[in-house]
């Protein structure tokens, strides 16, 4: 009985693992979640400083994105696979109590996430490489 155990032990280990050895009750987000320093490029200005991904507890594929743009607030995204879309959201800036628009995109490879996204009327493209 005790082999018996072990064996089926062992089965549902080896089966809850896809061929790249991750678990599948675990989300495509985990891999974004992280702390990240991030270099972007707004309209040939370029800006240096650091994001958190987080979980987003309302949905099983949303995270929250920190510190975008430098601005302190957070943005809420998707994920899908290992790419991550930022809806259309109008965001308050505490320090000036005005509002603006952010929505973009972005794809994770590896330990790098490439963004595309605006703030207002600033295109900006990020680099960010989770620490």
């Amino acid at each position: 009985m005790k082999n018996l155990t072990i064996i089926l032990f062992a089965f549902l280990l080896v089966s809850s693992c896809d061929k790249e050895g991750k678990n599948n009750n675990s989300s495509d987000r985990d891999d974004f979640v992280g702390f990240y320093t991030l270099t972007e490029n707004c309209d040939g200005d370029i800006y240096s400083y650091s994001i958190t991904i987080g979980v987003d507890p309302n949905s099983s594929d949303g995270v929250t994105i920190s510190n975008l743009g430098e601005e302190g607030e957070t943005v809420n995204a998707t994920v899908n696979g290992n790419s991550v879309f930022i809806p259309s959201q109008i965001v308050n800036d505490i320090g000036t109590s005005s509002q603006y628009t952010v929505q973009g995109n972005g794809t994770l490879n590896g330990s790098t996430l490439t963004l595309n996204y605006t703030i207002e009327f600033d295109g900006c493209v990020a680099t960010c490489v989770k620490q």
